[in-house]
């Protein structure tokens, strides 16, 4: 295997694999805070939890169609 020169573009699949997890779990967390999150404290809500895949939201408060809002 020879070396890579300086001035080769590409960049390792490495570099690639690990930028496009971060964007993917940046987007996810994104989804879930400002969508769900959003939409739930717009609806009167309560927010309770907030992960990369979940956003917990107490809907004690809010209307039926308001909970299927936030659901989404």
């Amino acid at each position: 295997m020879t070396p890579r020169s300086s001035t080769d573009p590409r960049a390792p699949l490495a570099d690639v694999v690990a930028l496009a997890a971060l964007a993917w779990v940046a987007a996810a967390t994104l989804h879930e805070g400002m969508g769900h999150g959003l939409a739930c404290t717009a609806m009167g809500g309560d927010p309770t939890n907030w992960s990369t895949f979940h956003f917990g939201c107490n809907q004690e408060a809010m209307s039926l169609w308001g909970g299927r809002i936030v659901a989404g």
